[in-house]
């Protein structure tokens, strides 16, 4: 199984590029059309990197520079990262990406096409670009390429000077901004300082500009309070321009960052059909430039159509042949059937149904599903057992097949009418076993875990976000009672996996439940070493494996999360911990590998909401950065890659090591099964957001894609994740049960 999702995996990359490729927006393949305008003058385009509009508010000289030139606040690329927005920025296309961060750090970059600069180099203009030296792609379209790798520093600003009283188009990249920003949180001295040393600067340019050089100001993307941008993040950015062949105005809604591509081409005279614009923005321009550019803003940008995608179809049509490892081939089949007539009918769907009227919303009556099917299979069978067949089918159909969205008809709205309808079939087909002691733990342990997974799912969702943890509002309620609820769920799930007995079990569990509490304060580099000690367990082969792994999670975990995300990451992997322990007890040999593993399934997926909220805006890699000084989060961005991407899954080992515990050498059997599931629903995912993409054609696109195929991606770390750490860990007589 591990073969197979890495397959998956690989082909999961190949269909993000495939679709990435179709919706690219390329220059046109025609033969461009182009204006040399004569009005045209000479550019400094000054780029400060992370540039906010609560920036601008704080930059009493920039905000002068604006009051009597061109304003308008700037909607960021997709991907919220330097590169791609500075690419948008240049080459006035906007593009679809979802690999955008590995490009960010050069892995994967390709020619960036027909931009400014190569416009403007074409043209006959001398071309100097000024930089921190991450703009390569663009270095073979200047003349002239000055780097400055450590900064801020005077020698960079005077370079740039320099520059100015030659080049036609000096492109001057200030990064230094963005480096303070990820470093030191807003409203900080430090933070406050770099916003006034780039304001001072907004100054000194504007005191050596020469009179013949117009300038436009503008960030990239914004920031977040914790100096974040990441795809999902609303943070957008701005441009200021002064020119005479600009309207001195302000623009109220947000332009496209690939509007500045625009501009520039008001500035330096230089048009191409191969940008995209409104026509409507010919009123940004003044009586001074001629009637043909403007004839040519009017007729319009030459975009190049997405047409069909068939490297995609073809990738899922393997993706599928894949998937068949999860089950019977026929299953994968009709996997194929419903995603395809789920995607068509997508639009369709959502407007009957997205704002249901006088339809109940999906997620507040799904869960009777789940349990008219656990009650139809236990009169089917005569028996209790076909409870938890019913229910088992029911509900893993639903997990494969459920709409890839955030919304009320998706997944994540319905992880609770999936898990608790399980739980509760469960604990009926267990509770009919022998000991009366047994059976009364059972059925206390099965209602409280169905009540709390459905409480933990009952999410607010806007704007295909989580705005809400409505199953940790008690937290803020009763803060003292948080730490003591955290270190109660570490100590009890250390009890169960740890191998000493007596009183040394307590002591670990105790020793678990305090370090997640948070009650001891540590240093930050402490953090790191715990943080550390959790890689070194994925490699420890003794018996103290998992005695390692949970400790040292325990103690790194208070420095990683926010109260409630360990509340609800705890809370996640105690309820699985007790799904698995009722239907381990409920032993029926056809249906425990299949409920235990779709138990995993959901489990690992309600892990994620509350880790990072199934949303890249979600992924906060700052605990990192602060291990990092300087730019070396730059230069070992690996290292964050690593750590963040643990972060985001740390539930899942601590569920595979419960699952080794509660199965012993059967833990693989339940594991991969599970990891069949992720294999089916991202089969599921692709297909459905292909189908939709053929159907809606050029209204599939933006944040919605990204997401649908985002989703995908996260189904199969999950799954990788798992059958990768179900090999961890000691071998042989150390995989017995605890019973």
């Amino acid at each position: 199984m591990l073969k197979r999702i890495w397959i998956g995996f690989a082909l999961a990359l190949l269909l993000g590029m495939a679709v990435e490729f179709n919706r690219g927006n390329p220059p046109s393949t025609a033969a461009p059309e182009t204006v040399d305008d004569a009005s045209g003058r000479r550019l400094l385009l000054f780029i400060i990197d992370s540039l906010s509009i609560p920036n601008f508010e704080s930059m009493p000289n920039l905000k002068a520079f604006a009051k009597d030139g061109f304003y308008a606040p700037v909607e960021p690329c997709l991907e919220r990262i330097t590169y791609v927005c500075v690419k948008e920025t240049l080459t006035g296309r906007t593009a679809f990406t979802l690999f955008g961060l590995f490009q960010n750090f050069g892995v994967g970059t390709t020619d960036p096409g027909a931009n400014l600069l190569r416009d403007a180099k074409a043209a006959g203009r001398t071309v100097a670009m000024v930089t921190a030296g991450d703009l390569k792609p663009f270095k073979g379209d200047a003349h002239t390429r000055d780097v400055f790798k450590k900064g801020p520093s005077v020698a960079e600003e005077q370079q740039a000077e320099q520059r100015a009283q030659d080049a036609d188009v000096l492109l001057y990249h200030w990064i230094w901004h963005d480096t303070k920003a990820h470093h030191h949180r807003v409203g900080t001295k430090k933070y406050k300082k770099s916003v006034q040393r780039a304001d001072k600067l907004v100054a000194d340019v504007l005191a050596w500009l020469p009179d013949d050089m117009d300038l436009i100001v503008a960030g990239d993307h914004g920031h977040g309070p914790d100096g974040r941008h990441v795809q999902g993040m609303d943070i957008p950015t701005l441009v200021v321009a002064k020119s005479p062949n600009i309207t001195p105005m302000t623009v109220n809604e947000r332009i496209p960052i690939s509007a500045i591509r625009y501009l520039s081409g008001a500035v330096t005279g230089l048009y191409s059909d191969q940008i995209d614009w409104d026509p409507d923005w010919v009123g940004w321009l003044t009586d001074r430039v001629g009637p043909e550019a403007k004839a040519l803003v009017t007729s319009g940008s030459s975009r190049a159509a997405p047409g069909f995608p068939v490297a995609a179809v073809l990738v899922c049509l393997v993706i599928l042949a894949n998937a068949t490892v999860a089950g019977r081939r026929w299953w994968i089949g009709g996997v194929a059937v419903m995603a395809t007539v789920m995607g068509v009918g997508f639009e369709a769907w959502m407007a009957v149904y997205h704002f249901a009227g006088s339809y109940p919303r999906m997620h507040t009556v799904l869960y009777w599903v789940p349990l008219a099917a656990a009650v139809v299979g236990m009169a089917v069978a005569r028996k209790p057992a076909g409870a938890l067949m019913g229910a088992t089918v029911t509900s893993g159909a639903l997990l494969v097949c459920l709409f890839p969205v955030v919304h009320h008809y998706g997944v994540l709205k319905n992880l609770g009418n999936l898990m608790s309808p399980l739980i509760v079939a469960a604990t009926l087909a267990a509770a009919t076993r022998p000991r009366w002691g047994r059976r009364a733990a059972v059925i206390g342990a099965g209602a409280l875990a169905a009540w709390v997974f459905f409480k933990l799912g009952d999410f607010r969702i806007f704007n295909l976000e989580i705005t809400r943890y409505r199953g940790a509002g008690w937290l803020k309620s009763n803060p003292t009672l948080a730490p003591i609820a955290i270190g109660t769920m570490a100590a009890g799930i250390h009890a169960l996996v740890e191998r000493a007995a007596g009183w040394k079990r307590l002591a670990w569990a105790a020793a678990a439940g305090i370090g997640a509490s948070g009650i001891v304060a540590l240093p930050v580099y402490a953090y790191a070493a715990f943080t550390a000690a959790i890689g070194v367990s994925f490699g420890w082969r003794r018996p103290s494996h998992a005695r390692l792994l949970s400790l040292a999670f325990a103690w790194a975990a208070p420095f990683m999360f926010k109260d409630f995300q360990l509340y609800g990451l705890y809370a996640t992997v105690s309820v699985v911990a007790a799904g698995l322990w009722i239907i381990r007890t409920a032993d029926h040999p056809a249906i425990t590998r299949w409920a235990s593993g779709l138990v995993l399934a959901l489990g690992a997926y309600m892990g994620l909401a509350w880790t990072f909220g199934l949303t890249s805006g979600g992924v906060d890699f700052t605990f990192a950065i602060e291990w990092l000084p300087g730019r070396l989060h730059e230069q070992f961005w690996w290292v964050i890659a690593i750590v963040t991407t643990y972060k985001c899954m740390a539930h899942l080992p601590l569920m595979i090591i419960v699952a080794q515990r509660l199965f012993g050498t059967q833990a693989a059997t339940v594991v991969n099964t599970a990891v069949g599931f992720t294999l089916m629903r991202h089969a599921f995912i692709a297909v459905f957001a292909l189908a939709w993409l053929i159907a809606a054609d050029e209204q599939a696109g933006g944040m919605r894609l990204a997401a649908m195929l985002q989703d995908g991606f996260f189904w199969l770390i999950v799954g990788l994740t798992m059958a990768g750490m179900v090999r961890l860990g000691p071998r042989g007589a150390h995989q017995e049960s605890n019973t």
